[in-house]
């Protein structure tokens, strides 16, 4: 068996082999051990109640409390209950002007609609009838002439 150590030890090893260890090392002395205090040399201000954040919370309470103690009641007239009512009455003008523009709307449609459902008269009134039938039957070339064979002639109250 010391034959057999004697022999790996006398063998160089590879770098792969060695690379492994070498990490390990460096890895290893990367870290400090933290021992070293210092001291911390920043200057708090002294804490109480009279900083800004206790002074804006009181006085915000404070204001609270004067409102709800100083401001009208439901039952007054005050600004704020006008304002609310102005806008309430523009709405229902804003709505009553909707709702015509709406009928308005409605009846521009039938018409719209009167107006693509027309159809064409299914006669066609001719100022001088009489022409119908006055052609001269002499020089008429082949299918030049209409066939008229269908059509009658209606007097004005028929």
């Amino acid at each position: 068996m010391s034959l057999a150590r004697t022999a790996l030890r006398g063998v160089a090893r590879s770098p792969a082999a060695v690379a492994p260890a070498t990490r390990r090392q460096a890895s290893g002395a990367a870290h400090d051990d933290h021992h070293h205090h210092e001291e911390d040399t920043t200057v708090y201000p002294p804490e109480g109640f009279n900083s800004r954040g206790w002074i804006y919370t009181i006085a915000g309470i404070a204001g609270v409390v004067a409102f709800y103690k100083y401001a009208p009641s439901q039952d007054s007239d005050n600004g704020v209950k006008r304002w609310i009512q102005a806008r309430l009455e523009q709405a229902k003008n804003l709505q009553d002007r909707s709702d015509e523009h709406l009928a308005l709307s409605a009846a521009n449609q039938d018409g719209i609609l009167t107006i693509q459902s027309a159809r064409r008269p299914s006669s066609y009134r001719i100022r001088h009838a009489e022409m119908i039938g006055s052609s001269s039957p002499f020089s008429v070339p082949v299918g030049s002439e209409v066939d008229l064979s269908g059509v009658r002639v209606k007097g004005d109250h028929a």
